[in-house]
């Protein structure tokens, strides 16, 4: 009897194998009746977009990579709706196809797929949704169009303001020489602060001279929106570049207010401001204080601009009280960056942490991390970006601080294990 149970059970665990293999053979089949009716032309439209979310519900269930027939099914199926663009009736099995492509990260091919999509006649929603499948899956061949986008008189400023945005979106992820002249178009005065400020996040994360050179126009101090020359000043801080500091304290000697003090506490990483006074009091002092903590910023700023934006960064870190090697190309440094994750003021942190990714490659894996808070467990896991200026209320930005420690400690572990093995090459510390 006790054999028998075994040979039962086996029999009923090889059942239920093939039951469920055969449940698989059935929803594929099904899946691909729902993407024919999808793309069949001799079907009515309502029917189209059901069968189409059928589809597209069926292949989340599937394990990735999704790029089998339904993703040569969906791209054809978007081939086929370029004709019908203009044509009220298709818009909203057109926005369901660029839905149906979400599983498919990344469609390769996407750029000539969706140009037509972006013609200036197509409806906003439309071009909307063409822009957002461009900024998750990335494309080529599409510049001209998006850049077109910037020239546009649109008169619903709410629908001007998306549809930028999510043009600028769309751009970052294009290739580099793509890339620019979109974003140089983006981030010129006349276009919304949320357009120039996403343009100017976009051109810090391109490496060229030409981006370099339009982020230091940008951070000028006759530029009349200081929220968005702030933001090009921190991306010219993490490229190397002091620039942006130097019109900031223009700015603070022209015009002597709170919070142009603490924008160049921040940038030059004084969290206990200067002559003792921290960037939260400038108003209580009086116009003498004030000719007081101007003179300490201009005799810090005459030892600082030698040295450039690394050197300013090594040689506050050492005023922490960490021991900086004199050659930033040593591996101790390394480790040095990753202890000043740990450190105050935020401004310093933030630029130990730009720096240490820089020189270990980690980039990509880390700012998961860093840069998005997440909630929730396993699956279920959200992640919420930070903005550029962190988080406003205090419950998050704790949140993403203790995340972010307990990172640290992990990497700072990870550096300690392998950088006996780690070999310098263009300036990255590679572990083979």
């Amino acid at each position: 009897m006790k054999n028998e149970g075994k040979k039962m059970t086996r029999v009923n665990v090889l059942a239920c194998f093939f039951t469920i293999a055969a449940l698989g053979v059935v929803r594929a089949d099904e899946q691909q009746d729902l993407l024919q009716t999808a793309s069949d032309e001799g079907q009515k439209i309502p029917d189209r977009e059901k069968a189409l979310v059928k589809a597209a519900a069926i292949e989340l269930t599937k394990p990735a990579p999704h790029d089998g027939p339904y993703r040569n099914a969906v791209g054809e199926l978007l081939a086929k709706l370029a004709r019908h663009v203009k044509e009220p009736e298709y818009t909203q099995l057109i926005q369901r196809t660029f839905r149906a492509l979400e599983p498919i990260r990344p469609v390769a091919d996407l750029g000539p797929r969706v140009k037509p999509f972006l013609a200036p006649e197509a409806p906003d929603l439309i071009r909307g949704d063409a822009l957002r499948a461009i900024a998750l899956h990335g494309a080529s061949g599409v510049g001209k169009e998006i850049k077109a986008v910037f020239a546009e008189k649109i008169a619903d400023q709410g629908a001007l303001m998306r549809l930028q945005v999510a043009a600028v979106e769309a751009a970052a992820v294009l290739p580099p020489a793509e890339a620019l002249p979109v974003l140089q178009v983006a981030v010129t005065p006349g276009h919304p602060t949320s357009t120039r400020l996403l343009a100017v996040r976009a051109l810090g994360k391109l490496k060229d001279p030409v981006s370099l050179a339009e982020l230091k126009t940008t951070a000028l101090a006759t530029e009349p929106m200081e929220d968005i020359a702030y933001a090009a000043a921190l991306e010219l801080a993490r490229r190397g570049a002091l620039d942006g500091l130097a019109e900031f304290i223009k700015r603070l000697k022209g015009n002597p207010t709170a919070r142009l003090y603490q924008r160049v506490c921040a940038l030059s990483y004084h969290g206990d401001g200067f002559a003792g006074v921290p960037p939260t009091k400038w108003n209580s002092i009086d116009p003498s204080g004030q000719e007081g903590v101007l003179g300490a910023i201009n005799e810090w700023w005459a030892s600082a601009t030698p040295l450039g934006a690394d050197g300013v960064l090594m040689r506050t870190l050492s005023e922490k009280g960490l021991k900086v090697p004199k050659n930033p190309n040593d591996k101790e440094f390394v480790a040095v960056l990753l202890e000043a994750l740990d450190l105050e003021p935020r401004s310093l942190r933030y630029a130990a942490y730009d720096l240490v990714v820089k020189k270990t490659g980690q980039q990509k894996e880390w700012d998961k991390d860093w840069k998005n808070l997440k909630t929730g467990i396993g699956a279920a896991t959200l992640m919420e970006g930070e903005p550029a200026d962190g988080f406003a209320d205090a419950k998050r930005a704790n949140a993403l601080r203790e995340q972010q420690r307990v990172a640290a400690a992990k990497w700072r572990q990870w550096w300690a294990e392998v950088s006996e093995k780690a070999q310098l090459v263009d300036g990255v510390w590679v572990v083979r």
